[in-house]
């Protein structure tokens, strides 16, 4: 396995084979290829036992590629688990001259005279430092200390002040900064490590940013609607829509997949890159498509129910998008990965979904959206609203039948609010069916209100009366749709002693007598 190529393969198929991955992480680094080498120097550093080779590895990685910051932070924190380990300190003080830190490179040198007052550059070099006899050239970079263990330079040039071997491709010496050829000698060409990829790294950012948006905007709609959420009688709400019911039935359904999203999507983006792709993907860069996916997605499930198409075809694109930008390697192998996580994902989540809803809510849309459909037409604003005008006044109420016992059941909770713009005459209210009072409210001062169990296919009569004529307004909320008809209109007309046939858009069970008292439509 000397070929990187067969290394690389070996470790699609074992990666947690960590010594393979070391040694394919210093080949990259002899040949040039720093981002690469970077890309498991990382693995190695959050899955493996990490050693003093492997930190001045990276060190010297990052310094190769120019983030001089990340060199510094790496270098300190190797100090403080190997803090009499002078290389370590060596290569720091070059890192901080490299970065035109001129006085933290003298502070590092001077520390190691302390530890090791007969070290044999560290006072010239401080003394160069000092004098400023000649500023160090961008040029210049830094290699590791052949005594690391695995760290083999190729044969080259042995600095003849303080005999530090050093690669061929150096004009001055790693250690002590002298000329290694006389001046005027040609130096062989010397291959520039790349920079990290601008775009790339401004898409790593710009994705963190969104989903880290996404994801408390997720947090917020579930606050919100936990603290606002309407309070169930022996499990029933009364809905002013066909949303608001399945904001309910669907509560816990959303959480539990929303959740279970935020954890399984990076994990399977990640299974899918370490599978098929030819090349590592930054971990940080997977966690974030995942992230940002998984939260679109529970965003977009509070969406109204008509748009949850939405919430699929939203998560898809994204990542159709992202994952051929942003993951090394063919077209091919990234529409594979593509092509795995996205079904694995949401799959996961419709199956949590599912095993926490109600699956009734899923056998019933279609009469769920014939209803939506008749309240829009029928109940305009989410109730039936109307002006006792005269009091007292007598109405019959019918709430039409649905093909749908479920349906019919999850509507079976009426609202009835009571109101006086003119006054606050306090008003009696009497609810029956077949002469039989269910509510009663004597001497009410409005506004108030009250629910009540009702079951579509019956009539029901409402008795408003008051000491003073003042109109008295009605207004009767829930999912089902009511029809409403004036008693004493009724006696004037008898057509309007039924539902109007018109506005019947949902089917009924058909007419059906109680105690001599007319239940649907004739």
């Amino acid at each position: 396995m000397a070929d990187l190529q067969d290394i690389e393969t070996y470790l699609i198929e074992h990666p947690d084979d960590h010594d393979q991955r070391w040694r394919l992480a210093k080949k990259l680094y002899m040949a040039c290829e720093y981002r690469d080498a970077l890309s498991h120097l990382l693995i190695l550093k959050r899955d493996a036992d990490w050693k003093l080779n492997h930190s001045r590895y990276l060190a010297a990685t990052y310094y190769r590629l120019g983030r001089y910051d990340e060199c510094v932070q790496e270098l300190q924190g190797a100090m403080e688990s190997w803090p009499h380990e002078i290389p370590i300190r060596e290569q720091l003080a070059r890192a901080y001259e490299v970065a035109s830190n001129t006085d933290a490179a003298v502070r590092v040198w001077q520390d190691i005279l302390k530890i090791d007052p007969q070290h044999p550059i560290a006072t010239q070099t401080i003394h160069r430092l000092t004098t400023a006899e000649e500023e160090p050239s961008s040029e210049n970079e830094l290699r590791l200390n052949e005594s690391d263990s695995g760290i083999n330079l190729s044969p080259g040039t042995t600095c003849p002040k303080c005999g530090a071997r050093n690669s061929l491709e150096f004009d001055r010496c790693w250690q002590c900064h002298a000329l290694l050829s006389a001046p005027g000698t040609p130096t062989p060409e010397m291959r520039k490590p790349v920079s990290p990829s601008t775009p790339a790294r401004f898409w790593t950012v710009l994705i963190g940013l969104a989903a880290v948006a996404l994801l408390a905007r997720g947090v917020y709609l579930t606050l919100s609607y936990a603290a606002s959420r309407p309070v169930a009688v022996d499990g029933f709400i009364v809905a002013s829509s066909v949303d608001s019911l399945l904001d309910h039935e669907w509560f816990a359904g959303r959480v539990a997949a929303g959740c279970t999203l935020l954890v399984v999507w990076p994990a399977i983006l990640w299974l899918a890159a370490i599978t098929c792709c030819e090349q590592p993907v930054p971990f940080r860069r997977v966690l974030g498509i995942g992230l940002l996916a998984a939260s679109l997605t529970y965003v977009l499930m509070w969406l109204p129910y008509r748009m949850l198409p939405f919430a699929v075809a939203a998560p898809v694109v994204l990542t159709l998008v992202l994952i051929p930008l942003l993951f090394r390697g063919t077209l091919f192998r990234a529409l594979i990965v593509w092509a795995v996580q996205i079904v694995l994902a949401l799959l996961c989540g419709f199956g949590v979904f599912a095993a926490v809803t109600n699956v009734a809510t899923f056998n019933h849309m279609d009469t769920l959206a014939a209803l939506d459909t008749a309240r829009a037409t029928e109940m305009p604003g989410g109730a039936v609203t109307f002006s006792a005008a005269e009091v007292p006044a007598e109405y019959t109420i019918y709430w039409k039948e649905t093909p749908s016992v479920w349906v019919n059941s999850a509507g079976r909770l009426a609202e009835f609010t009571f109101r006086r713009s003119s006054s606050d005459a306090p008003v009696t209210v009497e609810f029956a069916e077949a002469g039989h009072t269910l509510i009663y409210r004597q001497d009410q001062v409005p506004p108030f209100s009250f629910s009540h169990a009702i079951a579509p296919g019956r009539t029901y009569g409402l008795r408003v009366q008051s000491r003073r004529p003042d109109p008295v307004e009605v207004r009767i909320s829930g999912l089902l749709v009511p029809q409403v008809t004036d008693r004493q209109a009724a006696q004037t007309d008898p057509s309007r002693d039924r539902p109007d046939a018109a506005s019947e858009s949902l089917p009924g069970r058909g007419p059906a007598g109680r105690d001599g008292v007319r239940t649907g439509p004739r």
